[in-house]
């Protein structure tokens, strides 16, 4: 297991699932629904089959949203028009909206670490470009406490690729020995190790260098590693 460096100058967090959360049951129960009052019966596990299958396609950016709703209804073999694309899509933006919400215990993390002088970057993979994510932070009310948003579709690169997060280092102006990155997935955990980022998991035992089980318990971490930062600089100066 690798050290924390409390020399550290930033601080990645993944997006959906440590920043912010959303029932993501809610949101296809209320999508199907919609399409239920446009008389399509949809399959549930169908449905989110192959939204799975060509949502990759846009977090790439390589198809935007319409082409992803468009590409599952063809799969389905619905009968659709150009109409019910433009309004699927305009409800499953409504409700990824109204879903959205902070983890708990996460702005009085980040407002901790901007204390520490830390710049504070958010990597997500999402067919939600920069522009649009700045407006839902800026809704949750975090958005002055972050640094930099880097979106997956917007770079055409997840994070399961550790070039996305060489791009980032290279973006930042930082070494991978200056960065922390927080995830709680083990494809975007390995991806940061590989580039030789230091790890910190909400999930346990997926290669991370560190587990912490919630916020709350990373706010305290952190402060505990940062007291040591400022215990050997009093050494230093004393000697």
């Amino acid at each position: 297991m690798a050290n924390f460096n409390y020399f550290i100058k930033a601080v990645i967090f993944d997006g959906s699932g440590v920043v912010y959360l959303r029932d993501i049951e809610k949101i296809t129960d209320s999508l199907l629904a919609f399409l239920k009052r446009r008389n399509l019966d949809v399959n549930r596990r169908l449905f989110c089959e192959y939204y799975a299958k060509y949502k990759n396609d846009a977090l790439k950016g390589t198809i935007n949203r319409l082409s992803m709703i468009e590409k599952i209804f063809e799969s389905l073999g619905l009968c659709y028009d150009s109409r019910l694309v433009k309004e699927t899509t305009s409800v499953l933006d409504r409700l990824k909206t109204e879903h959205l919400r902070l983890a708990p215990a996460i702005y009085d993390l980040l407002t901790s670490l901007r204390s520490f002088d830390l710049k504070l970057f958010i990597l997500t993979d999402s067919f939600y470009s920069v522009a649009e994510k700045v407006k839902w932070f800026r809704m949750l009310g975090i958005l002055d406490l972050i640094d930099d948003i880097f979106c997956s579709c917007d770079v055409h690169l997840m994070k399961n690729d550790p070039k996305i997060f060489r791009f980032i280092l290279s973006k930042i102006g930082l070494k991978n020995n200056e960065v922390v990155f927080i995830g709680h997935e083990k494809h975007e955990i390995c991806s940061a190790k590989q580039t030789g980022i230091f790890t910190i998991s909400l999930s346990k035992g997926i290669e991370e260098d560190i587990f912490i089980k919630d916020l709350k318990e990373l706010k305290d971490y952190f402060k505990q590693e940062f007291k040591k930062k400022e215990k050997q600089l009093d050494y230093h100066d004393f000697m």
